[in-house]
């Protein structure tokens, strides 16, 4: 069967604690869920969101920082003319965030070969690892 599903890995390095998560989806259902809290430092947390139906999987996770707030935003869609969606939302935090994606099915330890902010955007399933530093 193929997976849709999107394998999601945040390391906080910064100094600040990732507080008060909030997460929802449009697609797909959690089969692990975010965290509520990322220690500041050392923090690593890795969730799922795997395919339900045919919309495939689209979901957020998003985080205080004391100052401002993330929010990271993942997709795999099924749909034909839809492409993978990876990208965060940074609202006065201070903090710099980078991503890397890979269709590796499975939780990302270190960052895949390519660029920072690269991934595919028509294969799946879509994995990333998101970090966030001061």
């Amino acid at each position: 069967m193929t997976d849709y599903s999107c394998y999601i890995t945040i390391i906080n390095k910064s100094s600040v604690p990732l507080t008060n998560g909030f997460s929802d989806h449009i697609f797909g259902k959690y089969g692990i869920r975010p965290p509520t809290t990322i220690a500041a430092k050392t923090g690593k947390v890795e969730f799922k969101l795997e395919k339900k139906h045919i919309g495939g999987s689209t979901g957020f996770v998003k985080y205080d920082t004391g100052k401002g707030r993330i929010q990271f935003d993942y997709s795999c869609p099924l749909m034909f003319f839809k492409t993978n969606k990876l990208f965060f939302t940074n609202i006065d935090s201070g903090l710099t965030i980078s991503f890397y994606g890979t269709t590796k099915a499975g939780f990302l330890s270190s960052i895949p070969a390519g660029e920072e902010g690269q991934f595919p955007a028509n294969a799946n399933p879509l994995s990333c690892i998101f970090i966030v530093t001061d």
